[in-house]
């Protein structure tokens, strides 16, 4: 089940990130070229920072970077539809 107010996720070419988050909007921006593995990391962290915006980046890092490991060896892969 969806939750009521779900976290928009947008993709964008950007130049001096991988990805940043809107808490107040609920969105989270993601730059379409980073492989898999990354691009899981990166949108597990954003969205954390969406869900928890009062945490510091350290915990979110490794939150981001277990998570995505997890994603990867359970078969996660990324579909690329949509995507600018």
């Amino acid at each position: 089940m969806r939750p009521p107010n779900p976290i928009k996720l947008r993709w964008k070419k950007l130049k001096n990130e991988w990805g940043y988050a809107i808490p107040e909007k609920r969105t989270i921006v993601i730059d379409p070229r980073l492989d898999d593995r990354t691009t899981a990391e990166i949108i597990i962290h954003e969205a954390a920072h969406v869900a928890f915006p009062f945490l510091e980046e350290d915990p979110l890092n490794n939150h981001g970077r277990d998570a995505a490991d997890l994603l990867i060896r359970a078969g996660y892969t990324r579909q690329h539809d949509g995507e600018e």
